[in-house]
């Protein structure tokens, strides 16, 4: 499974290469509703579940693994492909993971994670990816806390993980992909309003993620990471977009989204 892991500093940096990353890449120009997002991840969190019961720990894992190079793969070729080079170099980037193993995860795991936001948020407006992200830090919430089964899908997922996905005693960290990446899709949305708009998104999720390790050095177990993330990014996302009267929208949008459903 893909995720950070090391000390808090390497978190920190590989966390702000993967954020900064979402801003610059190109989406598709299609578009993305955050219901359908939502659907999808917990489709994809049934499955692996599933995966999980039908074929045990190992053979999820090497799943995973050969999902991560294909990804890893399909992402660096996207990127040569933005700027008009050959893409043939991009299979360089899983040999280099088989190569370097475990001391490529973390640069694997923001180069996917990155790539795959950016793309993902270039198709939304900022109000859609806020809406998004608030959607998934309840849903983070609730699968640690109530369901538990985010509990039990990381650690069969994660090798080595036991009571701690975000701190352990030994002052070592793990993160998950999915934190990364969901944060990072309002960092790529509201890029396109103005690249310092990204900017302000990316400090301001970098900040949550100080509060969120901070909070684990004094409860070290298993924590929901989107939540300590998800507020001062969404705080930041409704300050930017007020002055243009675009909070209001927002907030109305909301509203009749809701309503709606």
């Amino acid at each position: 499974m893909l995720n950070f892991k090391g000390k808090a500093w390497e978190i920190a940096a590989w966390y702000a290469v993967a954020l900064l990353l979402a801003i610059p890449v190109k989406g598709t120009g299609e578009s993305s509703s955050p219901l359908f997002l939502f659907v999808l991840v917990i489709l994809a969190t049934g499955l692996l579940l599933m995966f999980y019961r039908l074929f045990g720990t190992q053979i999820l894992r090497k799943f995973l693994f050969g999902l991560e190079l294909l990804f890893l793969g399909t992402s660096a070729a996207y990127i040569l492909e933005a700027f008009n080079m050959p893409v043939y170099p991009a299979v360089l980037a899983p040999m280099l993971r088989l190569v370097l193993k475990e001391k490529a995860l973390n640069a694997s795991t923001a180069f996917i994670s990155g790539v795959a936001a950016g793309m993902v948020g270039k198709s939304m407006n900022p109000s859609d990816a806020a809406l998004f992200l608030l959607i998934m830090a309840v849903y983070d919430y609730v699968a640690v806390f109530g369901t538990g089964h985010m509990k039990s899908l990381a650690r069969a997922m994660v090798p080595g993980l036991m009571d701690s996905s975000v701190g352990v005693p030994t002052g070592r960290y793990s993160i998950d992909s999915g934190d990364v990446a969901i944060p990072a899709i309002l960092v790529s949305a509201m890029a396109k309003v103005s690249p310092k708009y990204g900017i302000a998104m990316t400090l301001s999720a970098l900040f949550g993620l100080c509060l969120l390790i901070l909070y684990s050095r004094k409860r070290p177990e298993m924590l929901p990471a989107l939540p300590f993330i998800a507020f001062p990014e969404l705080l930041a996302c409704v300050l930017l977009l007020q002055p243009a009267g675009s909070c209001h929208q927002g907030l109305s949008y909301f509203e009749s989204y809701f309503e709606k459903v």
